[in-house]
């Protein structure tokens, strides 16, 4: 009997991490139609709806296109930030910042909510998945993530990905 339990359990862990291939190989449709600051900024928004959250964006350095995998895992990264600001830091400001270099881009999502322990990882939380996701989505875009936080003190995400500017034949 146990054997069959350690069967399904194996079973469903493969099918847990094909969902997940799967919802990472997805692109978002606001990068089709617009750019990575619009795209952010229509995340941000519909990530605080039905949470009174106050919400500030800043874009510092000179905007340019990035690539696409660049854009697309950087706006992954600010969504899942933004949601686990409004859904489980009960922050009531959320500070979302832009900063383009000439060789690197920085994604700096700040709130003032409850905060947690990194290395115990949040409170009331099971599943870690967001967090860890948001970790491969910077290496796998050639960055780092790093999360600052402590319990009463509030969240800071920064993801730091190196990314050279495109062409202007890239902007269509």
């Amino acid at each position: 009997r146990g054997g069959l339990r350690l069967q399904y359990e194996v079973e469903v862990e493969e099918y847990i991490r094909e969902a997940r291939r799967s919802i990472w190989s997805l692109r978002s449709p606001a990068l089709e139609t617009g750019d990575l600051i619009d795209a952010l900024k229509d995340g941000a928004d519909r990530a605080r709806a039905g949470h009174d959250v106050a919400f500030t964006f800043e874009q510092t350095g000179t905007r340019r296109r990035l690539s696409s995998n660049v854009e697309h895992q950087l706006l992954r990264i600010g969504q899942e930030a933004m949601l686990n600001a409004t859904r489980h830091a009960q922050a009531s400001s959320i500070r979302m910042h832009l900063h383009y270099d000439p060789d690197r881009v920085t994604l700096t999502v700040s709130d003032d909510g409850r905060g947690f322990d990194t290395a115990r990882g949040p409170e009331g939380t099971t599943d870690h998945y967001g967090l860890t996701t948001m970790h491969e989505r910077a290496q796998q875009a050639g960055g780092r993530l790093t999360i600052t936080s402590a319990p009463g003190r509030g969240t800071v995400v920064e993801a730091q990905i190196h990314a050279m500017e495109l062409p202007e034949s890239a902007f269509g």
